[in-house]
């Protein structure tokens, strides 16, 4: 016949259950009463009381969350002004009803619309970086050519023209 558990622990079995209705995480409970987070869960389960596995944050948080996101801002700024993971603010937004992903294309659809160009681009900036897997246009590779011919070093080429080490290299003997 299974054993099952002492008398010691079905004292705390109401103790448990009470302790996570106020609120307090399944991971506290079981260190404070010397248990696994696996029994408190499958307590918690015969008590009849629903929960996640994760539950973590009181119910008015998450609305604190919501209404910050209603009031305008981004899933990613509620997060750090509440000291939350992204992924939960998410998560949470997701289970209230709103779509942070589509929410946050949709500002960045209308951002493009009002400021087409939000800012012009710097001279002094390095090159923007030519995007792997596309080629070369000869104007590219004569300028990055010229470059070298010129005696500029392949940090100060790569910083104009965006065109890496090697890429340099296969450019010279290319042309030459």
């Amino acid at each position: 016949m299974p054993k099952g558990p002492s008398e010691k622990y079905i004292q705390y079995f109401d103790q448990v259950a009470a302790s996570w209705q106020n609120g307090t995480p399944i991971k506290d409970i079981a260190a404070f009463y010397g248990l696994s987070k696996r029994t408190v869960r499958v307590w918690l389960e015969k008590a009849g009381l629903k929960h996640k596995r994760f539950t973590k944050w009181p119910d008015e948080t998450r609305q604190q969350a919501i209404d910050l996101y209603s009031q305008g801002y981004s899933s990613i700024n509620v997060a750090k002004m509440m000291g939350i993971k992204p992924s939960v603010i998410s998560n949470w937004l997701r289970n209230a009803g709103f779509s942070p992903a589509a929410d946050r294309r949709q500002r960045d659809a209308e951002a493009r619309v009002l400021y087409p160009n939000p800012k012009p681009p710097d001279e002094t900036g390095p090159a923007p970086r030519h995007k792997r897997g596309k080629r070369w246009t000869d104007s590219q590779k004569r300028e990055v050519y010229r470059l070298i011919l010129e005696g500029l070093e392949p940090g100060e080429i790569y910083h104009k023209t965006g065109a890496s080490r090697r890429r340099q290299s296969m450019i010279k003997s290319e042309l030459e």
